[in-house]
């Protein structure tokens, strides 16, 4: 129940939001391709436990790409925090600055106007999943 329940958020979430704006224009992608994005992160999610480097990229790959932050936002969160819990120290550096760079550098990419306020709020909800990681992970090691 706890695997299945914040990826059901996520996909409700992003559901919620693809039926909420159904036109397109600028910065939107057609419905196709959010509900295809959408399918990916889920995809990605329930196979986050096995390969959690893995899930984490394919899911920051999609969302460089379509530029669809509430479609992907939390499905990178997700699996950032699972891949602080269970991940090596390696993996987990190298996956929280390739999150940080890509969430943060993405509006630019795509040309988005960007106040450095949703920058930095951007940068403190990934450093937020990363310090909810850290925590439970020293918690299920028996460390506090």
């Amino acid at each position: 129940m706890l695997y299945l329940a914040p990826v059901a958020l996520v996909a409700a979430a992003g559901l919620a939001w693809i039926v909420c704006h159904p036109a397109s224009g600028r910065g939107q992608t057609h419905t196709l391709f959010q509900v295809l994005a959408l399918a990916e992160s889920v995809a990605a999610l329930l196979l986050r436990r096995r390969k959690p480097a893995a899930a984490l990229a394919s899911i920051l790959a999609v969302y460089l790409l379509v530029d669809l932050e509430q479609v992907t936002g939390l499905a990178i969160l997700l699996a950032l925090l699972t891949l602080v819990i269970t991940g090596r120290r390696r993996a987990v550096a190298l996956g929280t600055a390739a999150t940080a760079v890509i969430v943060v550098a993405m509006p630019y990419v795509h040309g988005d106007h960007v106040t450095a306020a949703a920058s930095l709020g951007r940068a403190l909800a990934v450093g937020a999943a990363v310090a909810a990681g850290s925590y439970l992970r020293a918690r299920r090691e028996g460390r506090r």
